[in-house]
């Protein structure tokens, strides 16, 4: 008996250890104590419930297959968990479960998975895991161990993983109300990332709207359009790419030669230098574009929920005015339910190539996530020029998606070194290189097609990205630098009857886009209901709030505000949720501000500023009550998907041409 109590206090030390080594490979621990404690905790509600199953009077077999499922079961929310914090820097929780059809085109990556090392780690130390507590359960004295072992033993010990489990959701519900979590890295047993919701709890948030929105105070009308502008019913084009940083554009500054199609572009358009993305979601982007609403910080996409939705998208508000109105993407429509949300947001035909061409047999070229740029962008031209006018389209590429490894029909020019002689991070920054490099190509291509046009003197377009990239290994900035890395994003406005080659420094984001389109062509409109401004108009103080992971910060026209964040979770990523659990109820403890002279993807003039960083809370505030807006009742909404085929259904009974 004894020899059998040994051994399993052995495993036990054995898998405390490896739970703690483990996390400090894939990311530093958490400065915060209460952090390590309930990251530990979690591990011993796993060590808990296996040796809780050795010890129960089952036959061995069931012992075995119970604790092989529980492991299992942990390995697979530990590498999603992972996976998903490495791109989006945001924990899974329980209501991903609800929208796993997603799943399946997210794996797309996984070949390309540059994390191949940490992922074998993590599978050696699950098998390990798996084989120590298997020896357990199979051993021969566990029979023994099993009669000797009272059922109060037993019950303590399940007692014990219930109780680690209930007490680290309590350490965390206060977290709730900044819509994040705080506890990190947990990369071995993340149960109680995945478990719990990330829901909000708080009231009051209308003052923190109402003091951005009167920011937006104009000042001056029109100020950055040509005197004597008259606005017309021009056709809208939005183009957006995917995942460009504006730091590689040479309009904003590189020096590397990677887009000399925007560039050219930008001289016969107005350029906007400090246009910055409001999240790093694609679909959370395309809603602040195309609604100008924030979406939820950390939770899933406002467009994965059912239900009426108050929002004034544009595809609705031009309907009025007699627009027609088409969104195009080259994947899939079930891909964050853009489908559903799209023809319940005013958008009359849809068209998703990887619906319509699922196995890729057309004979066309296709590029990781879908059809390349080059193609799709021709496809889309077709069907615009066959649109009744005016029309509204909004028009994503996808070939510039992570993990950008792909055979590139376009080579970055001047590089010399071979990607045989590259370390991973090397192979990332130059696939990235040519990512960028290959969608202005295509943008190029597409726009010489444009040009011969008949759209080309009546059509107005916008050209922007939904978000930039995470940090590089050889980006060795401050943090403040690297955040304006990733949301500082191109935008550029072609219009016939607007002489381009000027740029306008007035500070936005995507979230003005919407009241800048319904100015450009006179349609009639609240702007009470849109938190955002016209980027024509010289405004009191322009602002633009960006969000990611649960965090927020602040840019400001000369001064920006930022949540201080240490390294965590892996290559390339910072984390705001690494901080202080407890601080997490001081928004402002850990922040700091900055007066900026010049631009600041160069990094010039910048030193810290004694402005209050309160900023941030007042943030919060403004999104939650956008959130608030768009959900009047929480409990009709929340988390009831209606099924794809039902919409279908419901276009083709209202004869819209759903062409997916």
């Amino acid at each position: 008996m004894s020899r059998v109590i040994f051994w399993r206090g052995v495993s036990l030390a054995l898998f405390v250890p490896l739970v703690v080594t483990g996390t400090a490979h894939f990311g530093a621990p958490s400065p915060s104590l209460l952090a390590l404690v309930s990251s530990l905790a979690t591990a011993f509600m796993l060590a808990f419930l296996c040796l809780g199953v050795s010890a129960l009077p089952i036959p061995r077999f069931l012992a075995v297959s119970a604790i092989t499922l529980l492991l299992l079961f942990s390995f697979g929310l530990t590498v999603g968990n992972w996976w998903h914090y490495q791109y989006f820097q945001a924990y899974l929780n329980f209501e991903y479960l609800l929208f796993a059809n997603n799943a399946g085109a997210a794996l797309n990556s996984v070949d390309e998975f540059e994390y191949r090392q940490a992922l074998q780690w993590l599978s050696i130390g699950y098998v390990l895991l798996l084989l120590l507590f298997l020896w357990g359960a199979l051993s021969k004295q566990r029979l023994e161990f099993r009669r000797r072992l009272s059922a109060g033993v037993v019950s303590v010990l399940l007692f014990a993983a219930v109780t680690t489990f209930v007490w680290v959701g309590a350490q965390i519900s206060h977290v709730k109300r900044v819509n994040a979590f705080a506890l990190s890295p947990v990369f071995l047993h993340p149960v109680h990332a995945f478990f719990y919701p990330l829901s909000n709890e708080r009231g009051g948030a209308k003052e923190g709207w109402e003091y951005f929105k009167q920011k937006n105070t104009v000042v001056e009308k029109h100020a950055f359009l040509p005197s004597g502008y008259s606005a017309k019913s021009f056709n809208v084009l939005i183009l957006t790419l995917e995942s460009i940083r504006a730091s590689f554009i040479g309009a904003y500054g590189d020096s590397r030669g990677l887009t000399p199609n925007f560039d050219a572009i930008a001289k016969e358009s107005v350029l906007f230098s400090n246009f910055y993305a409001n999240t790093n979601y694609t679909i959370k982007s395309e809603n602040a574009i195309l609604c100008g609403i924030f979406d939820h910080n950390a939770k899933l996409s406002i467009a994965e929920y059912s239900g009426t939705k108050n929002l004034d998208c544009l595809a609705s508000v031009l309907a009025h005015e007699g627009y027609s109105s088409s969104y195009m993407h080259a994947n899939s429509s079930r891909f964050y339910n853009r489908d559903n949300f799209m023809l319940e947001h005013g958008f009359s035909d849809l068209y998703f190539h990887a619906d319509k061409v699922p196995h890729r047999d057309d004979g066309r070229r296709y590029i990781g996530w879908g059809l390349a740029d080059t193609d799709f962008y021709d496809l889309a031209l077709d069907r615009l020029e066959s649109y009744s006018q005016p029309f509204f389209s909004q028009v994503l590429s996808i070939s510039s998606h992570y993990p950008f490894q792909y055979d590139w029909p376009v080579d970055v020019p001047n590089s010399k070194k071979s990607l045989e002689l590259m370390d991973v991070q090397e192979r990332i920054y130059k696939g990235y290189e040519n990512a960028v490099h290959y969608s202005d190509y295509a943008l190029g291509e597409f726009w010489k097609s444009f040009k011969r046009s008949t759209l080309y003197e009546n059509t107005i377009v916008l050209i922007t990205a939904d978000h930039g990239v995470w940090s590089f290994d050889s980006e060795k900035k401050l943090a403040l630098l690297l955040d304006e890395e990733f949301f500082r994003v191109p935008l550029l406005i072609y219009h016939p009857e607007i002489i381009g080659g000027y740029r306008v420094d007035q500070v936005s984001s995507q979230v003005d886009i919407p009241l800048s389109v319904l100015d450009l062509v006179k349609a009639e409109y609240s702007a009470q209901n849109y938190i955002g401004k016209s980027i024509f108009d010289r405004v009191k103080e322009p602002w633009a709030v960006l969000m990611k992971g649960g965090g927020v910060s602040f840019r400001g026209q000369g001064r920006a505000c930022i949540r201080e964040a240490v390294n965590c979770s892996g290559a390339y990523q910072s984390c705001w949720a690494q901080t202080s659990a407890s601080d997490s109820k001081n928004l402002t403890g850990s922040a700091s501000c900055y007066e900026v002279e010049g631009d600041l993807l160069t990094g010039k003039a910048l030193k810290k500023s004694e402005e209050d960083p309160g900023i941030l809370g007042l943030a919060y505030d403004m999104i939650y009550f956008e959130n608030q807006k768009v959900f009047a009742d929480d409990k009709v909404h929340y988390l009831t998907k209606p099924s794809h085929t039902t919409m279908r259904e419901l276009s083709q009974e209202e004869n819209l041409p759903f062409d997916g």
